[in-house]
């Protein structure tokens, strides 16, 4: 697989010719979405994806995230931004559909900013109508933070995002405070460890301890658990063993185009069906395939 570099911001890059460069990229769509895979702990096949956003400067090449969506952020740009993002996901999903693809998960990240705009609700029920996606194959991330206030009104607009019949999953679980019975309070479907945790969770009995906590809290309340940032073999036996649902990072994928992602999507759909053709010809069983549809 060939992967584009991805650069800092270099020093002499200014910031207002920043700002004006990504507010244009923003306008005109000179973006892109990478998607990397979350597989299933039992089975390492994909389950689901996490769509990431991606700018390729015309002059400066690939900036990694964490150079522009600070920027995006202070600006409000991050409002129109995750906007697109939504558009485009849905329509990847859609043509994951139509492509014939097994049905597979979707995880979007929501900035605070956006979670807040009021029209974020009408933004996704048009997006489910004009689609027709099934909504159970969206998940919606905020983070932890954002759920420590313990609003009312946090707790009104995730009801409400929930009546969509989207999912809701909290991010970079476990880097803020909330107790078990504060998280029973929000209408969520899972939690995703932080990777701060998963890098020395095979090597420290304090990191492996503390993830055993939190799948412990998530099966409690009935969560499915997502492991981010999974890099090694040694990592990826330590989660397994502790019961997590799903893994994501470099050891299985990094976040590529969404051709890549079709490629390796097929690649599965063709061993499972193979594997299960044999299986059919060992036993004398006749099985019919058909490609999965939403």
């Amino acid at each position: 697989m060939t992967h584009h570099a991805e650069i800092p911001l270099p020093p002499k890059m200014e910031r207002p010719a920043l700002e004006a460069a990504l507010r244009q990229a923003v306008e005109t769509g000179a973006l892109s979405l990478h998607y990397q895979p979350q597989v299933s702990a039992l089975t390492g096949r994909i389950e689901s994806v996490e769509a990431l956003v991606r700018w390729k400067h015309p002059q400066l090449g690939s900036i990694l995230p964490e150079s522009f969506l600070p920027i995006a952020e202070e600006t409000g740009l991050i409002v129109p931004l995750g906007c697109w993002v939504l558009r485009q996901a849905f329509d990847q999903l859609l043509g994951w559909r139509r492509a014939g693809l097994p049905a597979i998960g979707l995880s979007i990240n929501l900035s605070p900013a956006q979670f807040r705009d009021p029209e974020l609700l009408f933004e996704i029920e048009a997006l489910l109508v004009r689609t027709g996606v099934d909504p159970q194959l969206l998940v919606l991330e905020i983070t932890e933070s954002l759920l420590m206030p313990d609003t009312a009104g946090t707790v009104e607009k995730l009801t409400a995002l929930k009546a969509l019949g989207v999912r809701l999953a909290v991010d970079d679980f476990g880097t803020g405070c909330l107790s078990v019975s504060q998280l029973r309070g929000f209408p969520v479907d899972a939690l995703k460890i932080d990777r701060s945790f998963v890098r020395g969770i095979a090597d420290y009995a304090e990191d492996r301890a503390f993830a055993q906590a939190i799948v412990q809290m998530a099966r409690k309340l009935r969560l499915q658990v997502v492991a981010e940032g999974v890099e090694t073999d040694a990592q990826e036996r330590a989660l397994g063993a502790l019961g997590c649902d799903l893994l994501q990072g470099f050891l299985f994928s990094p976040a590529v185009p969404a051709a890549e992602l079709e490629s390796m999507l097929r690649r599965e759909s063709d061993r499972g069906e193979c594997c299960a053709q044999a299986v059919a010809t060992l036993t004398g069983l006749e099985v019919k395939f058909a490609a999965t549809s939403f």
